[in-house]
Order: C-alpha cells, then sequence, then structure tokens
C-alpha cells in the first residue's frame, strides 16, 4: 500500500504557558528538572530501597503524555498532562485505589481489548498480588486483577506487554524475584527465585498463565524483562535481564517458535548468558545496521550486546566506551532503568541510564554518590559521556526511567523515579525537560492496530532519508520497571524531507509512505490511512479572540483543526490557547520637593495615569499616586570649644560656621546652620628630683624625663602643665658565693644558682644595692648499664626484671653524687617453625601419624636458654570415592565387569603425599537410553580448599560437549579448563591455578562451572587460600 502525503503547516512559533517560560535555560544545558514546577512531587518508599516504576502514556486520549508513577508502600500516583507542560494529580477520581495499603513496585501500560483505552499492570513486592487496572474509557479506571486472572503473588518487578502468539490481542510477561522466605542460600548468592509469569489473553478481558506451557517459566531472579523481535522473524522474542547471574541463572534471550506455542532459550548458542547483576533492558539500532541491539545495566560494568544480524551477539562495552563501571577508582557504579533515544536529535541515537546507591556487600561496594548518566553518540558507534555538561547527573536514589514528550515539541523529555527508605527523605520524583537549543528536525511516529493490536507493540518503523535510514521498535515496556512512550522518534538534523516510512507490522505486513515533511506527529492506522498532527502554543490578551475549531475563540484550552492535504489524508493541528489578562497596576509613591521623577519635578501631590504594551502584546494600566514632602531650612545654637576640641568628629583651632544637610522625617533633606566658638589654652612648669625607681604620682622613674599634664583652667579648656624629673642615681656592689645544693645562705635554702639584691642608704639618701651571686654546686649524676640473664645474681642479689639501682657518695665539691646502675635482663627466648611431612613419614628420627608440637631448648648467642617449638603438620592423604554405573558386560577403562566390584588406585597428590581414589562400580542391567544420569556423574573438585594447583575429575556415559569454567564472584571468566566433546568414561583434568593469559589466580572464593552438551550439571566454589604457583 503505497500513500503519498503533504502536509502544509503554518509558519507559527511555539509559545509556552507561563509557568513552562519560567524554565529558563541560563546553563545552556539540554535537560532541566521541573518536576514540582510541574505539579509532580511524589517518591517511590521501600525499606529495601528496591522498585520505583513510572509510564508514559496517554489514558484519556486527550493527546498528551500521562505519567504513572508508583510509591511502593506510599499511595501509586496518576498525573493527568493539561497540555501546557503542568500536570494534576488525577488519582482518586480516576479510580486509582487501594496502591497505599500494599507495596507495588513496576508499571507498564496496554490496550487488552483493543478499545482504543490502556489498561495499566502494577507489579508488586512479595506478599502481594499484582494489580490490572481496566481503562473505562471515561477517565476512570477498575481493578479487575481478580476476574482477570492475574491477581497472583510472588514478588514481581518489571513487565512487559506483546503479543506471543499474533492473534492481535496483547499478552502480558512478569519478571518475578527472590523468594524472600523460601530462600537460605548456602553459596554467596543461591537464592531460590519465583519462576516468571507469562498470561495468554482470552480475548474476553481474561487471561490464562502459561509460562511453563510456553518454556518461558525462567527462575533467575528477574529484574526486567522486555518482548522484542531481536531476529527480524516477526514475532515476539523476550530479552531478560537476570540479577545474581553468576550464582542463580545468567542474563538470556527467549526465542519465540511461532507458529508453534514454545519458546528456546539460546542464551549459550547467542553469546548473551552474561553473569551479572542485571537491572535494566535498553533496545536500540545504535549502529544503523538494520537489527536491535541491547544495552543491559548491572552493579559494576554495564554490557552493550551488539547485534550480528544471525542470532549472535558481541560485547562492544569496550569499544563503545559505554561500560559505566564506576563512580570513582573503587565505588562500583549501580544501572537501573535504559533507554536510547536522541534527545539532540542530530540523528545518532543516544544512550541515558539511571544510577542509583543500593546496599549490597563489600566485593559489590557502591556509595549513595551515583549520577545518572547520559551518553552522546558520536556517530562512530562510540559514545561520549556529558552527563554534567547536559544537566543530567543528580545523585538520588534513581531506579525506574521512562521517556516521553510531554509538551509535544518533538524533543523527548525524562522521567526518573526515586527511591527512598522511609517518607523523611526530602528526595524526590525527577522529571527532565528537554530544552536542547539545537534547530534540528525530526518525525515522532505512533502506530494504530487494526489486525494487529492496536498499540502496534511489536511492530517496526522503518525510516529513509538522506541516503541513511533508521529503525524503531514499538515496545510493550522494558527499561526498569517502567514503559516508555509508544511514538517512535526520529532525529533528522537538517534534513529537510523523509523519502519515505516504512512499517512492518507483527504479522509481517508492510506498508510505505514517501515524501514526508518533517517536525510533525505521524499517525498511522493500519491498513487504513495516515495523517499528521502539529502541536502548537498560542497566547492572546485578554479580550481578543483567535478562529480555532471554526469559530472565534476568547477563552484559554485545546482545540482542534483538521486541514486538508493535497493527497486526501488530513493533518491536525492541535492549538494549546492561553489566555493573559489585562493588568491594571495602582503605584503610590513618595517624593521630595524638587526632585525628578520620569524626567519631572514635582512641588506638590499629583495622580499620573499611563498605558504600557506588556511582552506578550497586551495592554497595562499603570496609575502612580505622587505625594510630594518639603524640605526644612533651620539654625542651631552656637557651639563653644576648646582650641583643638572635636565636634562631629572634627578638631577646631578657630572660630567657624558649619552647614549640614540631614533627611527630615518625611525622608527629605533639611539644612542645618551651626556657629563654632573656639576658647584659647594656657602653659605651667615645674621641677621635681627623685631617687633612682621612685614614684612620681604613683610612677617610679629611672631617668631624667618631662611630664606634660592638661588641667581645665578658669574658661574651662586645658592647660598644660610640664614636670621635668631629675633622677639620682643609686650605687651597686657585687660579690660571690658557692654553696652545696640544698644549703642555706642567709636565712634561705637554694637548689640552682641564684643572684640576691640587698638595699642600703647612701650618701645622696637614695638607696645603694648589694648583689650576691650564689653559685650551686649540683651533685655529679653518673650511669652503668649491667646485662644479666634472667635470674642471675647481682652484688649478691638476683633478679628477673629491669631495675635501676641508686647510690650516693662525695664529689670533689664535699657535695653528694649519685651514682645509678641500670640492670638489663635478658629473657629466655622463644621461637616457633612449622613443618609438615606425610603421615607415617620420619621427622628427626622419629615416625608421626598425626599433628604435635616438639620443643627443645638451646643456649643462645648472648649465653642465655632459648626454647625452641616446632608445629608438625601430618598431611593425610586424600580418599575420593567415585560411583558409576555401567550396563553388564561394558567396558570400564578397558576391562569387562559383569558384576558389582570397587577399584582402588593411588597416585601421588599436589603436596607430595599419596591420594587413593576409590571407584564403586554397579552394574545394572537394561539403562533406559534417555537416562540423563548416566550422561554426568561424579563431578569432582580437590584439593578444596588450595593453595595452588587442583585436580577435576568427571565421568561420561556416552560421548558428549563438556565445558569446564573457573569464575570469580562477580562472574568474570578465570580460564576456561576445557572446551569440546569427551569420550565414555572417566576423565581427569589437571588446573596449575593460573588463569587463561598466564597469571597467577589471587587468593579469594571462584567457582567452577561443569557444562554437559550446554547444560551446567555441576558448580563447585573453590577457596584459594593464596596465589596459584
Amino acid at each position: 500500500m503505497l500513500q503519498k502525503i503533504k502536509l502544509v503547516l503554518r509558519n507559527v512559533g511555539v509559545i509556552a504557558f507561563v509557568l513552562v517560560s519560567n524554565f529558563s535555560n541560563t546553563l545552556g544545558q539540554s535537560f532541566l528538572e521541573v518536576s514540582l514546577q510541574s505539579g509532580v512531587n511524589m517518591v517511590h518508599v521501600h525499606p529495601m530501597l528496591m522498585g520505583g516504576g513510572v509510564a508514559f502514556f496517554d489514558y484519556d486520549m486527550d493527546g498528551f503524555q500521562d505519567l504513572y508513577i508508583t510509591g511502593g508502600t506510599s499511595s501509586d500516583k496518576l498525573y493527568r498532562n493539561n497540555g501546557n507542560g503542568t500536570f494534576t494529580d488525577v488519582t482518586t477520581i480516576a479510580g486509582i485505589l487501594g496502591t497505599d495499603s500494599i507495596l507495588t513496585i513496576g508499571v507498564a501500560t496496554g490496550d487488552i481489548d483493543n478499545d482504543g483505552y490502556r489498561e495499566i499492570f502494577v507489579t508488586t513486592w512479595q506478599g502481594y498480588t499484582n494489580v490490572l487496572f481496566k481503562n473505562n474509557g471515561d477517565g476512570t479506571f477498575t481493578d479487575i486483577s481478580a476476574s482477570a486472572n492475574v491477581a497472583d503473588s510472588s514478588n514481581s518487578i518489571s513487565v512487559t506487554f506483546g503479543d506471543v502468539n499474533k492473534d492481535g490481542l496483547l499478552d502480558i510477561y512478569v519478571a518475578n524475584y527472590v523468594d524472600l522466605v523460601n530462600s537460605v542460600p548456602q553459596n554467596g548468592f543461591d537464592y531460590t527465585c519465583f519462576a516468571n509469569f507469562l498470561y495468554i489473553n482470552n480475548g474476553n478481558q481474561t487471561f490464562i498463565e502459561s509460562g511453563l506451557a510456553y518454556g518461558v517459566a525462567d527462575t533467575g531472579c528477574a529484574l526486567a524483562t522486555a518482548f522484542t523481535n531481536f531476529d527480524n522473524e516477526s514475532d515476539m522474542d523476550i530479552y531478560i535481564a537476570n540479577d545474581f547471574g553468576a550464582w542463580v541463572r545468567p542474563n538470556t534471550i527467549l526465542e519465540n517458535n511461532f507458529p508453534s506455542s514454545n519458546f528456546t532459550d539460546i542464551a549459550f548458542s547467542a553469546s548473551v548468558n552474561d553473569s551479572m547483576y542485571g537491572m535494566g533492558i535498553a533496545i536500540g539500532d545504535y549502529d544503523e545496521d538494520g537489527d536491535l541491539d541491547y544495552y543491559i545495566t548491572n552493579l559494576g560494568k554495564n554490557v552493550m550486546r551488539n547485534n550480528q544480524g544471525n542470532s549472535t551477539f558481541l560485547d562492544k562495552t569496550d569499544t563503545s566506551e559505554t561500560a559505566n563501571t564506576y563512580t570513582d577508582s573503587t565505588s562500583l557504579a549501580v544501572g537501573w532503568g535504559t533507554a536510547f533515544f536522541d534527545y539532540d536529535n542530530d540523528t545518532y541515537l543516544d544512550l541515558i541510564v539511571a544510577n542509583g546507591y543500593i546496599t549490597a556487600d563489600s566485593f559489590t561496594y557502591n556509595t549513595p554518590f551515583n549520577p545518572n548518566v547520559l551518553f552522546k553518540n558520536d556517530g562512530d558507534a562510540t559514545f561520549t559521556d556529558v552527563s554534567d555538561l547536559e544537566g543530567f547527573n543528580d545523585t538520588t536514589y534513581a531506579r525506574g526511567l521512562a521517556l516521553g514528550d510531554i509538551n509535544m515539541d518533538g524533543r523527548l523529555d525524562v522521567a526518573v523515579s526515586v527511591v527512598t527508605a522511609d517518607t523523611s527523605s526530602s528526595s524526590h520524583f525527577l522529571l527532565y525537560k528537554n530544552a536542547n537549543a539545537d534547530s534540528n528536525n525530526w518525525l515522532s511516529v505512533s502506530l494504530q492496530g487494526v489486525v494487529n493490536n492496536r498499540d502496534g507493540f511489536g511492530s517496526r518503523i522503518r525510516l529513509f532519508a538522506g541516503g541513511r535510514s533508521w529503525i524503531r521498535e514499538v515496545d510493550g515496556g522494558s527499561s526498569h520497571a517502567s514503559h516508555s512512550m509508544s511514538n517512535a522518534y526520529f532525529g533528522l538534523g537538517s534534513l529537510t524531507i523523509v523519502d519515505s516510512v516504512i512499517v512492518t507490522w507483527l504479522n509481517g505486513n508492510q506498508e510505505t509512505f514517501a515524501n514526508i515533511y518533517p517536525n510533525q506527529h505521524l499517525q498511522i492506522i493500519e491498513d487504513s490511512t495516515i495523517y499528521g498532527i502539529v502541536y502548537m502554543h498560542e497566547d492572546i490578551c485578554g479580550g481578543d479572540s483567535i478562529f480555532l475549531e471554526d469559530t472565534f475563540q476568547f477563552v484559554g484550552g485545546i482545540y482542534r483543526d483538521t486541514l486538508p492535504a493535497y493527497s486526501g489524508n488530513d493533518s491536525i493541528v492541535v492549538t494549546i490557547l492561553g489566555l493573559i489578562s489585562a493588568d491594571s497596576v495602582v503605584i503610590d509613591t513618595t517624593f521630595c520637593e524638587l526632585d525628578s521623577f520620569w524626567g519631572n519635578t514635582y512641588t506638590s501631590d499629583t495622580t499620573l495615569v499611563s498605558y504600557l504594551t506588556g511582552f506578550k502584546g497586551c495592554d497595562s494600566t499603570v496609575t502612580t499616586n505622587i505625594t510630594v514632602n518639603p524640605f526644612i531650612f533651620f539654625t542651631t545654637p552656637a557651639v563653644s570649644l576648646c582650641q583643638g576640641e572635636l565636634f562631629n568628629s572634627t578638631a577646631y583651632s578657630a572660630d567657624t560656621t558649619l552647614i549640614d544637610t540631614v533627611q527630615n522625617q518625611f525622608l527629605c533633606d533639611s539644612i542645618i546652620s551651626t556657629s563654632i566658638i573656639v576658647l584659647v589654652k594656657s602653659f605651667v612648669s615645674d621641677t621635681v628630683s627623685l631617687c633612682q625607681g621612685e614614684l612620681y604620682n604613683g610612677t617610679a622613674y629611672s631617668a631624667d624625663t618631662t611630664l606634660i599634664d592638661t588641667l581645665q583652667n578658669q574658661v574651662s579648656c586645658d592647660s598644660i602643665t610640664s614636670t621635668s624629673i631629675i633622677v639620682l642615681v643609686k650605687s651597686f656592689v657585687s660579690d660571690t658565693v658557692s654553696i652545696c645544693q640544698g644549703d642555706i645562705f642567709g636565712g634561705f635554702q637554694f637548689f640552682s644558682d641564684t643572684t640576691v639584691t640587698d638595699s642600703l642608704t647612701g650618701i645622696n639618701g637614695c638607696d645603694s644595692i648589694i648583689v650576691t651571686n650564689v653559685n650551686v654546686d649540683s651533685p655529679i649524676l653518673s650511669s652503668s648499664t649491667v646485662i644479666l640473664c634472667q635470674g642471675d645474681l647481682h652484688n649478691g642479689t638476683a633478679y628477673s626484671d629491669d631495675t635501676t639501682l641508686i647510690d650516693t657518695v662525695q664529689n670533689q665539691f664535699s657535695c653528694d653524687s649519685i651514682r645509678s646502675t641500670n640492670l638489663v635482663i635478658v629473657t629466655i627466648s622463644s621461637s616457633s617453625s612449622n613443618a609438615t611431612i606425610c603421615k607415617g613419614e620420619v621427622f628427626d628420627g622419629t615416625i608421626y601419624f598425626a599433628d604435635t608440637a616438639l620443643i627443645d631448648t638451646l643456649t643462645g648467642s648472648n649465653g642465655c636458654d632459648s626454647i625452641v617449638t616446632t608445629i608438625l603438620k601430618v598431611d593425610s592423604t586424600f580418599s575420593i570415592i567415585v560411583d558409576t554405573i555401567i550396563e553388564s558386560g561394558q567396558s570400564y577403562f578397558g576391562v569387562v565387569y559383569t558384576s558389582d566390584t570397587v577399584l582402588l588406585e593411588t597416585f601421588l597428590s599436589i603436596d607430595g603425599c599419596d591420594s587413593l581414589v576409590q571407584s564403586n562400580l554397579s552394574i545394572v542391567t537394561g539403562l533406559p537410553p534417555d537416562n540423563q544420569f548416566f550422561f554426568y556423574d561424579n563431578f569432582s573438585v580437590f584439593p578444596n580448599p588450595t593453595s595452588g594447583s587442583i585436580s577435576i575429575s568427571f565421568s561420561l556415559e556416552r560421548a558428549s560437549a563438556v565445558s569446564i569454567i573457573v569464575s570469580n564472584m562477580l562472574g568474570e571468566v578465570i580460564s576456561i579448563l576445557i572446551s569440546g566433546t569427551y569420550h565414555t568414561g572417566n576423565h581427569y583434568i589437571h588446573w596449575s591455578g593460573k588463569t587463561d593469559a598466564g597469571a597467577s589466580v589471587a587468593a579469594g572464593v571462584y567457582s567452577i562451572r561443569y557444562y554437559v552438551n550446554g547444560t551446567r550439571r555441576g558448580e563447585q566454589l573453590l577457596v584459594m587460600s593464596n596465589s596459584g604457583q
């Protein structure tokens, strides 16, 4: 079916409402967080910080994207888009009831009965049942979970809609998580997890759970899932991202075998079996090769799986530079919701990731600083982190992420669900408005199925323009616990025409449309018609009108007009009309007499009326009431000052007149005149003689000086008095005396050198000073050290601990001297060593069969006894028992057996001691050929723990493909020990403890997995006590 369409659009600029226009982009960033300004204020609450889903969808079919957000333990919210960039909470009036009494996790929407109105599926935590809200088409919903047979209770996280059997009805796939009641991990995170649900639509608003019947009841602790057509076969396959992949089950793709009602797990053959903490899924053809690629988020390094077009994938994480492994050098990033989209409409698919902290073990350490990430596609299949540059770097605990165009301007906005442990947090849901300043062109395409499901889920849209092509898939829920807007958005850069748009519906039918103009929302109805939708924002002044919907409109609102295109296909113009009221403003102001206002001066009160045109072109009346206050002039009484005295911080020496200006009670200037009268000072002189150090007026003097003092004269001004001080000198005598420390001199006891001063009266009547220098002779301190063995005698006394001996004698000054002797006691040393022998061997002439401790006494180099302890460890031989079943008359290692027997074999283990392998051979008759028990048996690893190499044994009853892989606890492959086909019988292999690159393995815990014919048949944890040798 070939149609051409040419839409003639009005060249009208987008003018937002006042609220939206306030979202200024002063930093030039593409994303502005506008949740609170837009009227969206909530947060997802979960004590374990799990969940938080968000969905964009048009629940009331008014052409604008509404929001459903899960609340966890608080109520879910449904926000209606008002069409002007703001939202209204309609949860209660829409009938979304009961979510405040359960614990909700994720959400997706889909039209289960093809009536044009989407239903809402909400997943719940363990202990609660999932919820399906039926859209009644009148703006309200009804809970039909029980009657629809979907009210199952497990631990559900994510959900996706898709038509599995291509009957035109949407089916539902639910990703389930850990069974918290029955999980007791024996090994790391080896949890028991609920099987995923597949609900097949019966066509009468009821479903039948068919997970086991279709082979999709995966038990891998799923956190994310998506219906997707990865192999271009026009059917719905299932991609699953599993948590704890190294312990439970890795990620997988379940391939739809339509028309057969079953799926095949192709994780291994497709190379998507990533053993990780899978959390979110993004779908998109980022390298433009015509098939869908997948990006999986993780606790740690994310994975970019590049589709090779032959049902296999390559890991392009590093080459695409999208690992998102760390937030700093040591802390792991934690990725959740994610999506591909062209945020700047430059034609290249970019990638966005919601990061958020989660409590975890030390080897998965992460911090609350986990900023969101935006990767810009560089056009060569590589990406650059532009999170900070574009304003998408919030560090709240993000979970779900969804894309939607909240103002239908052709730029996709981003919603991010935020989780907190309780309601005390100030964190809240994030809504990022895309304010990218680039003027790139774009095209949005939405589908409406008629034969296929009405939502078009699973259909593919391919666009050709400028010699390139792009594809988009309409999906029914992906990311993490979330669902994006279903319109397919294409960035066109500077391209001005789209050569063609090809729609491949889920049933394989194709429709082609040519010569499409950009910057419109294209609506395609299956086998019917195509039309374009253009959204415009217009504002008018109060009292003005605009011609919309065939009449003049005077009231703000949303209006729709249909314009015919030359090909006969209609185009719809949606006008969001804002009404600007005429303003009337009254301003009361006060001026001082002769002040200037708008170039004029006023001496009396007056009223001014003026008319202004606002920035929207609407008139405003401004009335200004002016009150004029007069100025005042007055003279103050004269002020008398002494010469040099301060008045208002200024000193004056002569008479003067001051003029000053101050504000009066009306805040207007007043002039003040003040006369200053200056009075003259007087001067007096005197002389005084003093002994050196004597006081005069309370002050001691030691040298001649002149004192200046100020007194008030008869006119109350200062008079200056000058007094000359003459100081008479004292005489000075000095002597020296030596005494022993502590002796008495002049009635005083001295312990250190001192100067004693005494005074006498001289002939001039002044004191004479006698100074005696007292030298104190200190006792001589001597010290020596003596070293003794513990318990030896010194001067007849035995000592066992260090001590100091003090003795007193007279020195050459006849003063006491102190002699100190330090006794150092050398203790008996004790040393220990370890030795290992095999059981029954000789050590120092004696045979030992069990661990023991040997003690010996030696004389050390210091002449004191030393005790040597040897810890002797006796290694027992390893004993390995292998149980094997064969059919009577068959050979086992070249020997035919017809009856049960026990075989013993001895070989040397890695520590040099003999090990015994006992094979218990059971003979049976008539083995079932399809009994899987005989395909593998006796997977053993020994020794364990080990400090170096290990041996591994396994048995095969018939030739099979065998792989044995060593991985660390992050799921990273350390070494592939074997991978190939092995013959019937017992097999032994040896591993040296090194990686495939030859490096020694570090100490720690490792997983050894045993695969037979592509299926894991055994796993053991190996404890490596130190590096492999």
